[in-house]
């Protein structure tokens, strides 16, 4: 499994403080750092790639002698959504298998993307059990998706693993439309087309996510 972080944008508000991805969480590990050894932690083996954009070049610097972690830029990050980094990635994608993507701002532990016996082939949709906070995007569905949007009651992280199908299915949507598409209703788009979602749980503990700075005290209890 091919693992993908997606963090170009500019987050609201937070333009003159820095790239979300950057913002130092706990004894001066980022939340972009923090992310990848957790990942580390349990699929050492995996090829890691970010998707950057604002502030493109302290990620770089950050990783540019790694091995195993790969950086795309996404020029138009200014003016686009999650699907352009997500075709940027695919454009330059050279064999086609399971991608997990975790979106800008996702804390986790306890190494919640494990796959259950028998579902590596079928993509995933990664939840928590109960509300919480900054998670706004919600499902309809009990094991697998139906339907992903705002303030529904069921939340999901906004991390997803898609299979080489669901993959296939997205490098043949239009690079203008989805350039402009959250991660959502690129997973909605795939569930039309009659590609399958498993819903995976886990305890809310589990996940946290930041959206500015206010959110860094808490990350810091998490992590």
């Amino acid at each position: 499994m091919d693992i993908l972080i997606i963090a170009p944008e500019i987050t609201k508000g937070m333009k003159s403080i820095g790239s979300k991805a950057l913002l130092k969480i706990k004894q001066s590990i980022s939340v972009i750092e923090y992310q990848i050894n957790e990942i580390k932690k349990y699929n050492n083996h995996s090829a890691i790639t970010i998707v950057s954009g604002f502030e493109h070049d302290k990620i770089l610097k950050l990783y540019s002698e790694s091995k195993n972690i790969n950086i795309v830029y996404n020029p138009d990050y200014a003016s686009t959504n999650h699907g352009a980094s997500l075709s940027v990635f695919l454009d330059q994608l050279k064999q086609t298998q399971n991608l997990l993507v975790i979106t800008n701002g996702v804390l986790f532990k306890n190494n919640p993307f494990k796959i259950k016996p028998g579902q590596n082939h079928i993509s995933q949709i990664y939840c928590i059990n109960k509300p919480k906070t900054n998670f706004d995007i919600g499902y309809i569905g009990e094991s697998s998706i139906e339907y992903l949007f705002f303030d529904l009651p069921n939340k999901w992280t906004e991390c997803v693993m898609f299979n080489p199908m669901a993959l296939d299915a997205i490098k043949n949507i239009d690079k203008q439309r989805i350039s402009q598409m959250y991660l959502f209703e690129i997973i909605n788009l795939l569930i039309e087309q009659k590609i399958h979602f498993n819903v995976q749980t886990t305890d809310k503990k589990n996940f946290m996510k930041i959206n500015n700075v206010r959110d860094i005290p808490k990350a810091k209890v998490f992590i």
